[in-house]
């Protein structure tokens, strides 16, 4: 019983000290999870992550069109159906700090397989300044095929955008088009129905861009047309591309008669090019035209397709403004007041806003200018024009004698808002004002001064009293150049009350 006692009293010191150690471990794992009360080297520190930079256009959840809208996206939107189109709104908010405050945005629309949407290039371009609010309205009217099929079909947008720095990004929203109005097919009985194939895929050609040489046209000139063609299908290559071309109008034709450029084949997923030119009849109508352009291509099975597709061609009408020779005295005075006039013609096509005359020369000084408004193609004008000779009616400043040219200057815009100046080249000679001394006293010899004679000269009083004469005569003439200018003004003013 002796020798098991000290087994015994050591078993029980190993349980007990086992136990505490235990005890004592967990609270130092749980010191350490916790991370602020563990004492030493500090932990390694988990990688922070990247931001996620925000969208740069986002959609707006609450904008809402009753008229083309059945909801707000925040509410569920699908579009609507209106007369066989599928009328799709995509409001979106645009944070323009992001961008690089010049390009626009571009817009591509993904409609899938085809039915029961109709083929055609629905890209958008989007300048710059009609979001550089912060937001702007994408609509799609797309036109619908018939027979259609019942359903929902996923309809995707791409905005694509330039940032500051350059790179091209792009955004995707998605909605989903519900066809409820497509035909419901009852098929026929038949004892034996033969095996029906799938749906065959169909290669889709498209005219993604093009450029007009030169922009804008001018009637009675030849103008390039650059055009590019991507065929989207990314599995079928297609064959045998024409492209037909023709003026919606007989204003725009074919340079040399033929109206069709060729392609061999285009590889899948890959694109081509083509070029045409055409001329602007002269007495082409001047704004924006259509050239129709009708491109057909087979795939590898030889079965024809065809998309059909429009080309915009600015054409403006040549300026015709003509003018009989200005009608300007040869010789003038000083202190006269003179008439002035010139004999417009608009002979071309266009017409002219805000058509004014002026006159440009040293030493005359008109009372105004001329305003002769719009003026209409075949019209003829007159401007006729007041002037002051060699004094200015502000200062009274007077001009040198002698020969001066100069213009009538004549101003107008066109139908777009550009202005433009024609100059007509006048000239005369401004004499110096005739005197109003007495010609008896300057041929007496006894009232000047002469080494011959030995007579005195005129007393100082006499200098002195020809001196006031002429700054009374400046003056007067001064005086009487404004008087008249008053008396012409309230005459236009009591014609104006007269007419109205």
């Amino acid at each position: 019983m002796n020798r098991k006692l000290p087994v015994i009293i050591l078993a029980l010191v190993l349980v007990l000290c086992f136990t505490a150690t235990a005890m004592a471990a967990e609270p130092l794992q749980d010191t350490q999870a916790a991370g602020p009360l563990n004492s030493g080297a500090p932990s390694a520190a988990s990688p922070t992550p990247e931001p996620i930079p925000s969208d740069v256009v986002r959609t707006d959840p609450n904008y809402f069109d009753a008229g083309k809208m059945n909801a707000p996206y925040s509410q569920g939107y699908s579009p609507i159906l209106r007369n066989s189109q599928a009328i799709i709104i995509l409001p979106l908010i645009v944070d323009v700090s992001k961008l690089d405050g010049v390009s626009g945005l571009n817009t591509t629309i993904n409609l899938g397989a085809g039915d029961p949407f109709v083929a055609n290039n629905y890209d958008r371009d989007i300048p710059y300044g009609q979001f550089a609010g912060g937001s702007c309205v994408i609509e799609y009217d797309i036109p619908l095929t018939w027979p259609r099929t019942n359903g929902t079909h996923p309809v995707t947008i791409t905005v694509n955008y330039t940032l500051k720095d350059g790179t091209v990004s792009s955004q995707s929203f998605s909605v989903n088009v519900i066809i409820t109005d497509g035909p419901v097919a009852t098929p026929e009985p038949s004892p034996t129905p033969e095996p029906v194939e799938g749906p065959v895929s169909q290669p889709k050609v498209i005219m993604s861009n093009y450029t007009v040489t030169p922009d804008p046209v001018y009637a009675g000139e030849t103008f390039t047309v650059l055009g590019t063609v991507i065929n989207t299908s990314k599995t079928m290559s297609v064959k045998n591309v024409t492209v037909n071309y023709t003026g919606e109008t007989t204003d725009l034709m074919p340079e040399e008669g033929a109206n069709t450029s060729y392609i061999d084949s285009i590889p899948a997923a890959d694109s081509a090019q083509f070029s045409f030119a055409m001329e602007a009849r002269a007495d082409a109508k001047a704004g924006p035209q259509k050239v129709l352009v009708v491109i057909e291509y087979e795939d590898a099975k030889a079965n024809k397709y065809t998309v059909n597709d429009t080309i915009m061609v600015q054409v403006r009408q040549h300026i015709r403004l003509v003018n009989d020779p200005p009608k300007f005295p040869l010789s003038l005075y000083i202190g006269d007041t003179t008439q002035a006039s010139l004999n417009l013609y608009n002979k071309g096509k266009n017409t002219l806003y805000n058509v004014t005359v002026d006159i440009d020369m040293e030493g005359i000084y008109p009372e105004a200018s001329a305003f002769l408004g719009n003026f209409e193609s075949g019209a003829s004008k007159t401007a006729d024009m007041y002037a002051s000779v060699g004094i200015s009616p502000e200062t009274g400043e007077m001009t040198e004698p002698g020969h001066y040219k100069g213009y009538f200057v004549v101003t107008y815009e066109d139908e777009y808002g550009d202005v433009y100046e024609d100059k007509i080249e006048i000239e005369t000679d401004i004499m110096e004002m005739m005197s109003m001394e007495d010609p008896g006293m300057m041929e007496d010899p006894s009232m000047m001064e002469g080494e011959e004679t030995g007579a005195p000269g005129l007393p100082w009083w006499a200098y002195v009293a020809i001196a006031v004469v002429a700054a009374v005569i400046v003056i007067a003439v001064v005086v009487n150049v404004r008087k008249k200018k008053r008396e012409r003004e309230l005459l236009e003013e009591m014609d104006k009350d007269d007419l109205y």
